[in-house]
């Protein structure tokens, strides 16, 4: 089979190299954002997707634009392909894009479609407190993540899971279900499924603001599955002293001797932790990143401090 291939990230990537390992697999041609700024002195960088066709000389685009883009239509559809692959691509395309293959446009969807559609799909399943979700591949439409699909596969969610490492379950199957799909589709094995449309549940892009913590109205456990949810980003952060205070580790924890009226917010030391008190419950802190400073263990903030709203 022929696709076309439209991707950015580090995810993007490690599906088009499965794709690439496949003797029944010819990848005409790759789709990627432009080079982009990167770090503190802006580097101009190629995304992972536009490296790894570079590296294996797959003829590459990277338009600014793609609607009404004519001379960049009329050149992708010169491959005549028979899948267009979209993981992660970062832009909506167009009616026009959609109807370029000969079979299908297709896309991979990082939760069991209906539920969570949209932006962040496996942030969203956690903080939903839910023990599975999955990998949708379904047909693209012109609807956001409403198109039949092809298959779906579970992945099971640890209590400790977080969105690194749920997102690295995702990539690990990703490529491989795909694949699948794409074979049986065409020996006709599996067909098309509409989906239950009513059942349909709608996540969102996040923010810095997402991971806020509202002592005065979040219960530990409530804290601890944001940050379950933020890791990376846009982490869960409070502040100190009129500067934003990032947690990068915390912990729920049960101990009957410790005095537990404090008003949220008040962080004490008990032993080598540092703790907090929220509107129930009691977290450990482990590291933290203050406003302007390195990484640094929780356990030495200075004590006469105390979180703000």
């Amino acid at each position: 089979m022929k696709i076309g291939f439209f991707g950015t990230p580090e995810l993007s990537a490690t599906v088009l190299a499965d794709c690439l390992k496949q003797a029944d697999i010819e990848v005409a041609y790759v789709v990627s954002q432009p080079d982009r700024p990167v770090g503190r002195h802006a580097v101009l960088t190629a995304s992972p997707v536009s490296e790894l066709a570079i590296q294996k000389q797959i003829p590459l685009f990277r338009p600014e634009k793609i609607r009404n883009n004519v001379e960049f239509l009329e050149t992708i559809g010169n491959f005549e392909v028979d899948f267009l692959v979209v993981v992660a691509y970062g832009r909506i395309l167009p009616d026009e894009v959609l109807a370029l293959p000969k079979v299908l446009p297709i896309n991979i969807h990082g939760s069991l479609l209906p539920k969570y559609r949209w932006a962040s799909p496996i942030q969203s399943a956690l903080l939903h407190w839910e023990k599975q979700t999955g990998v949708t591949i379904m047909k693209m439409t012109s609807g956001m993540d409403e198109g039949s699909m092809l298959t779906r596969t579970v992945i099971e969610i640890d209590p400790d899971e977080t969105s690194d490492t749920l997102f690295q379950k995702f990539c690990d199957i990703s490529g491989s279900t795909l694949i699948d799909a794409l074979r049986k589709y065409l020996k006709q094995e599996i067909v098309l499924v509409e989906q239950e449309h009513h059942l349909a549940t709608y996540t969102k892009k996040l923010s810095k603001e997402d991971g806020q913590i509202i002592w005065s109205k979040m219960s530990a456990c409530e804290i601890r599955q944001l940050w379950q949810a933020c890791t990376s980003w846009p982490w869960i952060w409070t502040i100190l002293e009129g500067k934003r205070c990032k947690i990068l580790g915390c912990r729920v924890i049960q101990l009957e001797d410790i005095e537990t009226s404090q008003m949220p917010g008040t962080f004490w030391k008990h032993e080598e932790q540092l703790l907090v008190a929220t509107h129930d419950g009691i977290l450990e802190l482990d590291e933290i990143i203050i406003e302007g400073k390195s990484k640094q263990k929780a356990s030495k903030i200075l004590l006469q401090w105390r979180f703000e709203e």
